[in-house]
């Protein structure tokens, strides 16, 4: 019983990693494409970039590869758990799901309440447009982190 734990941590981890980078390569993906057009050269590149096309996997492929990653994590443990927080808040990310990830961040609240999962709370609430959520954790942030507030 021991082993087989140990070997569900061992894939959960591997997925975790491969989960990562797949999300790595979709950000690298649409970071060229955004900077590609803004180039004066644009045609050049487009050119480069279609040829290449044709070798390379698309963003549309690389999301699916993260959509089967999720399905399997979910099969084996609750994707809001600790050891998965870091994939599952950028696929919920990835997919623009930012109540998903309002979700995730409130169960790691929970658990331990950091400065840093408080600013990306207030981030998805912007991105939600939940304008009264997103003042009200903003003024009540130095009250919750007086460690990260500077003095004058």
């Amino acid at each position: 019983m021991k082993n087989l734990e140990k070997q569900k941590t061992t894939v959960l981890e591997a997925l975790v990693k491969k989960g990562l980078a797949i999300c790595d390569l979709i950000d690298a993906q649409n970071t060229v494409s955004t900077n590609g057009s803004k180039e004066p050269n644009a045609t050049a590149v487009a050119d480069s970039t279609a040829s290449d096309a044709k070798l390379s996997p698309t963003v549309d492929q690389f999301i699916s590869d993260a959509n089967e990653v999720y399905a399997e994590i979910c099969k084996l443990i609750d994707p809001y758990d600790q050891k998965v927080a870091k994939f599952t808040e950028r696929h919920a990310l990835l997919h623009q799901h930012f109540g998903r990830a309002v979700k995730l961040f409130g169960k790691l609240q929970e658990n331990k309440a950091t400065h840093e999962v408080e600013l990306k709370t207030i981030e998805a609430f912007k991105q939600l447009n939940w304008t009264h959520l997103e003042t009200s954790y903003k003024r009540s942030i130095n009250v919750r982190f007086p460690k990260d507030y500077r003095l004058f």
